[in-house]
């Protein structure tokens, strides 16, 4: 759980302040942050898309659990769905912002969106996703023109970063559904699930 809550943290950061250059190391280590203003509605947006989208991702998630219940691959596909799904609806953006930056939007939501999944899974604790998703938004929408259309000019920078994106979740989530991990998961999978079964029942 530390290990998850730390790179939570690393990846909040590196979201909102890195990614800049364009080669793997600066990437990685170099960090930037335009001027920053507090605004009511860079709060307001962060935190109806850390609660309104974690709401979501919750409801999938029960509804996969519940489909797949009799499945031994339950946990991991749930994950890989949920956060496939997550991805999809930042389609949702294309009209506002052109279709190569969507694109961009919608890999790096599927990649943090499995992290995400893994990590409610995992604690079982949704007030957990909720407050790193608000944290992802509200540092970026604090800063100068945070709030606007993303770009997409295809440097080698935004190629990596998009790769690093996905590969390092990929990796986090490949991780977590080995060992004892994955029976922590299941264990918190049939308690998520059983006040829905329950009620089901009757």
């Amino acid at each position: 759980m530390a290990f998850l809550i730390i790179f939570g943290i690393v990846d909040i950061i590196w979201n909102a302040f890195g990614g800049y250059g364009n080669n793997l190391f600066s990437v990685l280590f170099s960090y930037h942050a335009d001027p920053m203003k507090f605004t009511l509605n860079s709060f307001s947006q962060a935190a109806e898309a850390g609660i309104m989208e974690e709401m979501n991702r919750y409801l999938v998630i029960i509804v996969l659990l519940y489909a797949l219940r009799k499945n031994k691959w339950q946990v991991p596909v749930t994950i890989f769905i949920s956060a496939l799904f997550f991805g999809l609806l930042h389609f949702a953006n294309f009209g506002w912002q052109k279709l190569a930056p969507t694109i961009a939007q919608v890999t790096f939501a599927f990649g943090i969106g499995l992290f995400f999944a893994v990590v409610y899974l995992y604690t079982g604790k949704l007030w957990l996703t909720m407050l790193m998703h608000f944290f992802v938004d509200f540092l970026i929408f604090l800063q100068e023109n945070g709030d606007q259309p993303g770009t997409w000019n295809g440097s080698t920078g935004e190629w990596l970063v998009a790769i690093i994106s996905v590969v390092v979740p990929v990796c986090i989530y490949l991780w977590m559904i080995t060992g004892k991990r994955k029976l922590v998961m299941e264990e918190n999978s049939r308690r998520i699930l059983q006040p829905v079964t329950n009620n089901l029942m009757y």
